[in-house]
């Protein structure tokens, strides 16, 4: 009897242990187990879109280097706009429309290079606006060309009075400058490069809005002409053998322009004479490397009232300089410039050049010579274009210039 007693005594102890151990490893999964909440699909979606969504400054950024629109290619007319800001010293910072187009006047024909137009739109804060419209027209087979320029603009502008001196020593004074030009030009290629034609011109400037100092300036030196509006007739010249014409890194650039300007398509009283002429050198000196040289002469007669005069200064000559504070009715220049790629769309620049206004070449002076220097950045842009950044010093005087391409 003892013995069924003590069977079923470790019957109970067995059936107790085994007990005890399935309450263990239950609680044992229990512990390990990792609950896993529902996914809120649509909520992991918006934090992602968020996250991948661009700064103000991107979109900003990709608004400015990306065409508003591109035509079908297919088209034999072509055309893109691009919006962007341009800064200077003479317009300030200012908002900037493109439309540009391409075409070709023998649709198939391979040996016509390929026809262009482009109208650009600036308006400041300053109250600076203007409207240019250049074009270039190749005609079947590619041996004749017609090129034009329409511009309107009008510029609040700074007046330190005419010749060296006053730009040098003289209180600035301000007025507003208007001009409309409208050029027109047809070439023919005589020889490979070389471009010959004759040209018609028309151009209007008025000065404005004077204030007491610059009334002075121009009574000082017996210039009482506020406006001119003529028309102007001359030959043309270019040689062009450059790789491209925007961003040029290897070739060679010359033109010459000569025109008179009858006194009785004129309202002055004399007939005027213009010479311009541009010499342009560039050549790829080592990896990445460009040497560019430009040279420029911009001359008219004694007679010319100083509204027509040539400056030093802007965004392409002698930057550093504001344009209308050396003026005088003769100009020569010159600059040289290394241009250097430095990684991925980066590069820069840096030149040096020197300038002269004067009244007559019996009067030339050496010592009058204006210095100029500067450095630069470039940022290549998606459509070949490239935003340029310089900043230039000259003689009492440094700006900013924000443009795009290069300055020659």
């Amino acid at each position: 009897m003892w013995r069924r007693c003590l069977i079923l005594l470790f019957v109970a102890l067995a059936m107790s242990m085994v007990a005890r151990a399935n309450t263990i490893y239950q609680d044992t999964l229990r512990r390990n187990q990792v609950v896993y909440d529902p996914i809120d699909y649509s909520s992991v979606s918006r934090q992602l879109q968020l996250a991948a969504r661009p700064t103000v400054w991107q979109r900003l950024s990709t608004r400015l280097h990306t065409p508003l629109f591109v035509d079908n290619p297919a088209t034999n007319f072509r055309t893109s706009g691009r919006l962007g800001v341009r800064y200077a010293p003479e317009t300030n910072l200012s908002l900037t429309g493109v439309l540009a187009g391409e075409y070709s006047t023998a649709v198939g024909d391979l040996v016509t290079p390929v026809s262009s137009l482009s109208l650009t739109m600036d308006v400041s804060l300053s109250g600076y606006y203007g409207f240019y419209l250049f074009g270039d027209t190749y005609f079947p087979q590619g041996k004749d060309r017609l090129t034009y320029s329409v511009s309107t603009s009008s510029m609040p502008a700074r007046f330190w009075g005419l010749g060296y001196n006053a730009g040098l020593n003289n209180l600035r004074s301000k007025y507003v400058n208007k001009s409309t030009d409208v050029n027109v030009r047809y070439l023919r290629e005589v020889v490979h490069g070389l471009w010959l034609g004759g040209a018609v011109e028309y151009n209007f400037a008025e000065g404005t809005s004077f204030d007491a100092l610059g009334e002075e300036y121009l009574a000082q030196a017996s210039q009482h002409t506020h406006n001119i509006s003529s028309f102007g007739v001359g030959l043309a010249a270019i040689y062009d053998r450059r790789n491209t014409k925007i961003n040029t890194t290897d070739g060679l650039y010359m033109s010459l322009f000569a025109q008179i300007r009858p006194k009785q398509l004129s309202n002055v009283d004399d007939n005027l004479l213009h010479i311009e002429a541009v010499a342009d050198y560039y050549k790829s000196v080592w990896q990445g490397g460009v040497v560019a040289v430009d040279l420029y002469a911009d001359l008219w007669s004694s007679a010319t009232p100083w509204i027509m005069w040539p400056s030093v200064g802007g965004s392409n000559r002698m930057r550093g300089y504001y344009y209308g504070r050396y003026i005088d009715s003769k100009m020569m220049s010159g600059q040289v410039e290394i241009r250097q790629h430095i990684y991925g769309p980066i590069g820069g620049c840096v030149w040096g050049g020197a300038a002269k206004v004067f009244p007559s070449f019996k009067s030339f002076d050496f010592n009058d010579i204006l210095p100029n220097y500067g450095v630069g950045i470039r940022v290549a842009l998606s459509d070949g274009t490239s935003l340029r950044i310089d900043y230039g010093f000259g003689r009492r005087s440094n700006e900013l210039i924000i443009n795009i391409n290069e300055a020659f």
